[in-house]
């Protein structure tokens, strides 16, 4: 997908690097796009970024989780003095207008924490909710911990983010 001169000045303006334009028009075509990286890549950076260009001047909810936040929000309903319901955290991801879920994978979640996260992206990508998830994951090791969720993100736009650890130097 090809950008005009417009957007390509609009894009560098505000920051986010060439390589990463078409990401931004990726956002807006198909809504979903993985970012790929080892630690310090700047994944969560561009996925923040992606974010406010696509989308900051829409009134539309946007939500930034991380994976293990998440599962934390979802736990925390299982206690007696839970004021909300799974469902109503589920809810409140599954309905917004677009998803930042960053760092799947960087924690050991479990079935369980694997098939909160499988069920909140298979339904945004069945309700055509754009979607952004950031890992340091490739696909086939996102398969050995559960191949449905795998295969639900390889249907994404992957960007792979290359390069040093950026908090290292």
């Amino acid at each position: 997908m090809a950008i005009g001169e417009g957007y390509a000045r609009f894009y560098e303006k505000i920051g986010i690097p060439p390589m990463y334009h078409e990401a931004v028009l990726a956002v807006h075509a198909a809504g979903n796009v993985l970012l790929r990286g080892e630690n310090g890549t700047g994944k969560t950076y561009q996925a923040c970024a992606l974010l406010i260009t696509a989308y900051g001047a829409d009134s539309t909810t946007i939500r930034f989780v991380t994976a293990n936040n998440y599962l934390r929000e979802i736990r925390s309903t299982f206690g007696k003095h839970a004021t909300e319901s799974d469902m109503d955290v589920f809810d409140r991801y599954a309905a917004a207008g677009y998803v930042v879920i960053d760092d799947i994978g960087a924690e050991k979640v479990g079935e369980f924490g694997l098939a909160e996260i499988l069920a909140l992206i298979d339904h945004r990508v069945s309700y055509l909710k754009p979607t952004i998830v950031t890992t340091n994951l490739t696909l086939a090791e996102i398969h050995e911990l559960e191949p449905r969720l795998a295969s639900r993100l390889a249907s994404f736009d992957e960007i792979v983010m290359d390069g040093k650890d950026r908090r290292m130097q």
